[in-house]
């Protein structure tokens, strides 16, 4: 049995659920390995995000016991990125209930939907199932967190967001520590599920994983609830889904959604529905995966796109879709450009008004020029040409003529004075609407419109819910009322089939479990990466490491690798005695002296 005084603190949790780093599954590392055998509970969960965590708490409320199976190193999947709230019902009776359900079939998608019936997708029992329960959710909600959500905006008014702080910051370290303290639930890292176990007549049995060091193990149980997202860093399959989509390289996703839950699922027979309904962010800064949300200030700063060879290519200001490359819309302009590659430029003025480009820059993600030709040389483009756009664009501005793609210049957005800024973005995949077809008792159903005994599923591993567009707000609203149902569902169904003794490994890789004996505060560090520098900020809280960020860097390193695996495994053991990361031994090694100097150590 696992040692709960071992586990963080919810400030410390805090810290890491936001520290951008992007979550991995079973990588090389310094985690404990445990004993190829075979292991039991009541109810298997796939997945330790929002859907996976909520399961895991409801499921251990109906009494049963629970093993969570995560295959990154730490929990709160894309939950993560909840910047917003949930949406939910205000007042609970019927005209509420039919303005909420309405304001999901008519979410603006652009011109690609009739403008009477932009989401005609959503299965009708699903969303008013959602609609229904988003009330009770939210109640269980403050009652377990003890936290005040209030009305933040969003959609008809009616989105719910912590009165202090963000979801991801206060009530996702809030859920973890309700797992941590109910001894009903055993949650398990690094531990890849790759098949759903069946007897003879389909029912599902378990689920069978692979640890860090390649050992293959079976959990057992009465019932699997799959909470594994959706299939977003999967480029292959989105290409092949959706063709528009070929060529995309990133996303705004931080879990390693790959499709697993799929995958097993449809093993077995489960039905899919609406796969090809992907959502995208239109600006994706490549390192960080974070979403460039300037929308709000397009009309008022100056900012121009251009490609790699310095040149504008489309109407900047034409957002377009949000499920389609709509043609005409910047996205699909980018996706048309090398290496499917574009440069955000922007001036001091932009920076000022834009809360978001002041993040980014913060974060050492935006190149700086105090002229023209020196942001052009940080950005690798020719100088000549780059010079040239911007001097064509500023007459446009002066002149409040309108170009070749459909922009009127405005004489507040020409470039002026300096210094300039510029970063490197993409058109990534946000979010799967399609998935798993589910019921309201949120079981799988099969190919032959059956439900697949002893499996459930809950979040973006399922379709049917957001139908062909994702409101903002529902997200969360659909992981917490189908996580909430899968766990009670799943609970209920494992226990009439008779309790199964609760076996787990007794030494597992439970995150951060080390202890640091470290100064606190926040401390910079520089080390020598292949061609350059690497300067890291590091973060210590209570004694032990919390956040490493890579700040800024001179040389053009695959950062992705280190980010992913070993600034995890730094903070996991709290030492930098960990292994270099194939094939990106020198970034490795340039991270962990700066780590080092850093701390002083």
């Amino acid at each position: 049995m696992k040692d709960k005084k071992n586990f963080l603190m919810r400030g410390v949790l805090a810290l890491l659920l936001i520290s951008g780093l992007t979550l991995t599954g079973c990588s090389n590392g310094t985690t404990d390995t445990v004993a190829t055998s075979t292991y039991s509970a009541d109810v298997i969960v796939v997945g330790a995000g929002g859907s996976g965590m909520t399961a895991a708490i409801h499921a251990a409320k109906g009494g049963a016991s629970v093993i969570i199976l995560e295959k990154s190193s730490v929990p709160g999947g894309n939950t993560i990125l909840t910047g917003s709230g949930m949406n939910a019902l205000t007042t609970g009776d019927q005209a509420d209930i039919d303005a909420f359900i309405a304001n999901e079939k008519m979410a603006g998608a652009g011109a690609f939907y009739p403008a009477k019936e932009k989401n005609p997708l959503p299965n009708p029992a699903l969303s008013e199932f959602m609609v229904r329960n988003s009330i009770s959710t939210l109640q269980w909600l403050k009652d377990d967190t003890k936290l005040t959500f209030a009305i933040s905006g969003g959609n008809n008014s009616r989105t719910y967001a912590p009165t202090v702080g963000n979801f991801a910051q206060t009530v996702l370290p809030l859920l973890y520590e309700k797992i941590l303290s109910n001894n009903r639930i055993h949650i398990l890292f690094n531990m890849w599920a790759t098949e759903l176990l069946t007897d003879n007549s389909g029912t599902v049995t378990g689920v069978s994983a692979t640890d860090t060091k390649g050992n293959k193990l079976a959990f057992t149980s009465n019932a699997v609830i799959l909470a594994t997202g959706g299939f977003g860093q999967d480029y292959a399959r989105v290409a092949t889904i959706k063709p528009a989509y070929a060529g995309m390289f990133t996303t705004a996703e931080m879990a390693p959604t790959t499709g697993d839950g799929l995958d097993m699922a449809q093993a077995i027979g489960a039905d899919v529905v609406d796969l090809d309904q992907i959502q995208i962010n239109q600006v994706v800064e490549l390192r960080s995966h974070g979403n460039i949300n300037y929308g709000t200030r397009m009309g008022q700063i100056p900012f121009i796109f251009v490609n790699k060879e310095a040149k504008r290519f489309s109407n900047e200001r034409l957002q377009g879709s949000q499920v389609e490359l709509e043609p005409g819309a910047f996205p699909e302009a980018v996706m048309k450009q090398t290496d499917h590659i574009a440069y955000f430029i922007f001036n001091e003025t932009a920076k000022t008004a834009a809360s978001t480009l002041r993040e980014f820059y913060d974060r050492g993600l935006v190149k700086k020029g105090d002229s023209l030709s020196d942001l052009a040389g940080a950005l690798g483009i020719d100088k000549d040409t780059f010079e040239a756009t911007v001097a064509t664009f500023n007459q446009q501005c002066q002149t409040e003529t309108t170009d070749e793609w459909g922009r009127k210049g405005d004489s507040r957005h020409e470039f002026t004075t300096g210094p300039y800024y510029g970063v490197e973005f993409s058109v990534g995949v946000h979010y799967c609407m399609g998935g798993l077809k589910i019921n309201t008792n949120t079981q799988v159903i099969n190919t032959s419109n059956q439900t697949i005994t002893g499996l459930y599923a809950a979040g973006e591993v399922t379709g049917g819910v957001q139908g062909s567009y994702r409101v903002d707000g529902s997200a969360l609203a659909d992981t917490l009322v189908f996580g909430r149902q899968a766990g009670t569902q799943a609970a209920a169904y494992a226990l009439a089939q008779g309790r199964l003794p609760v076996n787990t490994p007794s030494e597992v890789n439970q995150g951060s479990t080390a202890k640091g004996n470290f100064t606190n505060g926040t401390f910079a560090g520089t080390g020598n990466g292949r061609n350059g520098p690497i300067t890291v900020t590091v973060t210590v809280v209570n004694k032990s490491i919390t956040n490493i960020t890579v700040v800024s860097t001179e040389s053009p390193i695959q950062l992705g690798a280190v980010e992913k695996e070993l600034i995890p495994a730094i903070i996991r053991t709290q030492s930098i005695a960990v292994d270099t990361i194939s094939g990106a031994t020198y970034s490795s090694v340039g991270v962990i002296t700066a780590v080092k100097n850093a701390l002083g150590i």
